[in-house]
């Protein structure tokens, strides 16, 4: 038995005694309740359909669009589940019709070719495990591809994902599941009588999957916040002391290359992509490629897919008796591999503690809900430290770049997107863009001011037409991401200062939280003078944004905390001040595609000046302007981030306006033909079909065009990502790169056959025609100098034949 694999199933047993299957019964108990469901001959199938509860077994976005084709398309409906569980046909026939087939349905009700059926892989797996759980797994992709890893295979490719992950769930039960009695017995002891009894242990495998691939992840993350929640158990300050040494001593040798990772409640060392340190039963191992020894240490080799030891948190005399081991083998090991680099881990929250004594000073001391708080915030800090507020992603066609502003919205917005597929990004965006966190937008050139920011816009009521100010999008966006709190500290901060105006120059008594006496007044800046002890003296100046900065405990004021907090409390106490669960606001994302289309100075106004980071709301430089229409202070507040993206091959405008490129970070992304071998639907070929190397014959294009034109007119790799046989390849060639190329050459077919080849044109039968005839007669022009002239045209590659088309390939590539 491999032992990670064995290792998985050792912690599943120990989840099942601490749990007894509570958290995951219910699938069985639903699988039991719908099995052999939905009846095919039902009356009503709209009802049918309806009656079927999946849980977060399936998206709940697939589940809407499955009631929604049931109520409008209830028979064809009907008819694509006669064929999809008729388990005559081959299950690859039967997904593929499926999908293709609903997905004409529903583009009958939504005909937006951009919105998805979520007909997914996820969702034919839950409608097959429902209707023959003995035969049929439940799947989730991001389960499917840790296994892979795990395992250390190459997953296949969108669309023989299911299939593949079924075969490795079948071998996972007959090689590890069915000969452990044990396990089996476990299990059955806990399921209810309303369970279904998962003979086949289809539910089973999926479970233990499931729950020791991924979800075991989430759920370190909360253990670790609840251990460091803890009343500052002793053991563990001595074991973050003790870090810190190691941590101090190896950054000198390798720039602090060394992290740390947590994982089901425990730690372990590593370095580098493959090289670990760990301390388990009070001995340290050095886990690399090779064995060699390392004085009072056991060693063992790594293959890159076992699972490290793993040590408790509170192992510090541990970590101190082979202190010297770890630091003589990490010292041993980069002398001879000086190629290490850094790796990411599984638990930022882990990793902050570890690197910032402030922040695991603020983790020590901080209540349950501190601690929520100082995690919202460092997350929000995070994002801005690692993205730019606004950014351009910009190349030729087809690099990715509106594909990639999903990603990184997602990224800003706090969601993790290493391991999970294209779909249920997808469905996480989407549910983002409902509810306003994320705004997607194209430029053009009648977008106007008007449009973005504000404008006055007709509207009728009772039959009159009246004129009113409404916002636009950016001033939309901007709104929601100022937090209700925001907006009642302002209010109450305004009264504040009304109150003290209207005091004739009298001090307003306060107190620190300590009890001590101090005074405030109003100067002429309208900010806050502070003054203490019996004569009063003005000692400094308190600002309304440091005031929201102590609100938002960064930066720590040292000695002025009690005056801060002495109006704060005055605030809530006189003015109903109630501060938010979180003082930071989540990042809200505005999404400008082709960017560079909009006459940028008109649309952005005076307020192009406000999307500078320091001049957004909250800034020391932070600056408003009165909008013409509405008449009101408007901001840009500082959880704002803009992605834009440019075609460099758009001719349609000018270049980007200079003001707005001086306030972005710009982004090159160019073709990357490398990523037809690991990405493209030939992948499992390494991007090669009958023959031709779709990398080489990309890059060969692309070497072309830019000797002939420029890099900003090249040819994106996203055309070829989608290519699987000879008749996808034609189309792309049709449809995509010919037209592209006439565009970018302006119909000059010598320099478009420069980049194809001969074989992708015809020449036509005009010049074997009579010139006497062809051409009008106009005074001395001789009509002979033209009549032998070709004519050339380029071929529609979708008429080739496939021994044609691969002859023009070849000639392409000069083979």
């Amino acid at each position: 038995m491999s032992d990670s694999i064995k290792s998985l199933i050792a912690n599943y047993k120990e989840y099942l005694q601490e749990t007894q299957l509570s958290e995951e019964i219910y699938k069985w108990r639903l699988i039991q309740e719908f099995k052999g469901r939905p009846n095919l001959d039902a009356p009503n199938f709209t009802e049918e359909i309806k009656s079927i509860k999946y849980s977060n077994l399936m998206y709940g976005l697939g589940n809407g669009v499955m009631v929604h084709l049931a109520k409008d398309r209830p028979e064809p409906y009907r008819e694509c589940f006669r064929t999809f569980l008729d388990e005559s046909l081959p299950l690859a026939d039967r997904m593929k019709f499926f999908t293709n087939e609903t997905l004409k349905l529903y583009r009958e009700l939504i005909p937006n070719e951009k919105i998805s059926h979520h007909h997914d892989e996820r969702t034919m797996a839950t409608l097959l495990a429902y209707y023959n759980p003995d035969k049929y797994a439940l799947y989730k992709d991001s389960v499917y591809q840790k296994y892979c890893k795990l395992l250390g295979i190459k997953p296949k490719a969108s669309g023989e994902k299911y299939i593949h992950y079924l075969e490795l769930v079948n071998t996972f039960i007959e090689e590890y599941i069915e000969p452990d009695r044990d396990l089996i017995e476990s299990v059955e002891a806990l399921l209810p009588f309303d369970a279904y009894p998962d003979k086949q242990h289809k539910i089973l495998a999926q479970d233990i999957l499931y729950r020791m691939l991924e979800k075991s992840t989430e759920e370190a993350e909360r253990e670790f916040s609840r251990q460091l929640n803890k009343n500052n158990p002793a053991d563990l300050k001595v074991y973050f002391q003790t870090l810190d040494n190691l941590i101090e001593d190896l950054a000198i040798i390798d720039n602090t290359n060394l992290v740390f990772s947590a994982k089901s409640g425990q730690l372990s060392f590593h370095i580098g992509r493959r090289y670990c340190l760990n301390l388990s039963n009070g001995k340290f191992s050095f886990i690399a490629p090779e064995n060699y020894s390392v004085a009072g240490a056991e060693v063992s080799s790594f293959n890159g897919a076992g699972n490290p030891a793993w040590i408790k948190y509170t192992s510090a005399p541990v970590v101190q008796q082979h202190y010297d081991a770890i630091k003589g083998a990490v010292q041993n090991e980069l002398q001879r591999n000086d190629h290490l680099q850094p790796k990411e881990y599984d638990n930022p929250i882990f990793r902050r503690v570890m690197f910032d004594k402030s922040y695991r000073a603020n983790f020590l001391t901080a209540t349950p809900e501190e601690t929520t708080l100082i995690e919202k915030k460092r997350e929000a800090n995070i994002a801005h430290q690692n993205y730019p507020l606004n950014q351009i992603l910009f190349g030729p066609p087809g690099t990715g770049k509106t594909y990639h502003t999903i990603n990184k919205a997602l990224e800003i917005c706090g969601v993790p997107v290493e391991g999970k597929t294209r779909r249920e990004l997808k469905v996480e965006f989407d549910e983002r863009v409902a509810s306003g966190q994320i705004v997607f937008t194209t430029f053009h050139q009648s977008m106007s001011y008007e449009d973005f920011i504000e404008g006055i816009k007709p509207e009728t009521l009772d039959g009159k037409v009246t004129y009113v100010v409404k916002p636009g999008i950016f001033k939309e966006i901007c709104s929601a991401a100022r937090t209700p709190n925001q907006v009642d500290f302002t209010n109450a901060y305004e009264n504040l200062k009304m109150d003290l105006s209207k005091n004739d120059g009298q001090l307003l008594e306060l107190k620190t939280h300590t009890g001590r006496p101090f005074s405030v007044s109003l100067n002429s800046n309208d900010n806050l003078s502070l003054h203490t002890g019996p004569s009063k003296e003005k000692q400094g100046v308190l600002t309304k944004e440091n005031i929201q900065k102590q609100i938002n405990g960064e930066p720590k004021f040292i000695g002025w905390e009690g005056y801060f907090n002495g109006i704060v409390n005055h605030l809530k106490d006189k003015y109903h001040y109630k501060p938010a669960e979180s003082e930071t606001p989540k990042n809200f994302v505005l999404i400008i595609d082709e960017i560079n289309r909009g006459n940028v100075s008109q649309i952005f106004g005076e307020l192009i000046t406000l999307i500078e980071e320091d001049k957004r709301l909250g800034q020391e430089e932070a600056l408003e302007v009165t909008l013409p229409y509405s008449k009101v202070k408007f901001g840009v507040p500082a959880n704002l981030f803009i992605i834009g993206t440019m075609n460099t091959a758009d001719r349609s405008v000018e270049a980007l306006d200079t003001a707005l490129r001086r306030r972005f970070s710009f982004y090159e992304m160019p073709p990357r033909p490398e990523l037809i071998k690991t990405e493209g639907r030939l992948s499992a070929e390494s991007g090669t079909l009958i023959g031709i190397d779709l990398t080489n014959l990309l890059s060969t294009i692309n070497k072309r065009i830019e000797k002939l034109l420029n890099k900003d007119h090249l040819i994106g790799h996203s055309y070829f990502m989608t290519v699987a046989d000879l008749e996808s390849l034609k189309a792309i060639f049709q449809n995509k790169i010919n037209p592209l190329l006439q565009e970018y050459f302006f119909g000059d077919f010598g320099k478009i056959g420069l980049v194809l080849g001969k074989e992708f044109f015809e020449k036509d039968g005009l010049q074997n025609q009579n010139p006497n005839t062809l051409f009008a007669d106009f005074d001395d022009y001789e009509s002979s100098d033209f009549s032998n002239r070709p004519v050339y045209r380029l071929k529609n590659v979708c008429l080739l034949s496939d021994d044609d088309f691969i002859t023009a390939i070849n000639t392409l590539l000069r083979k």
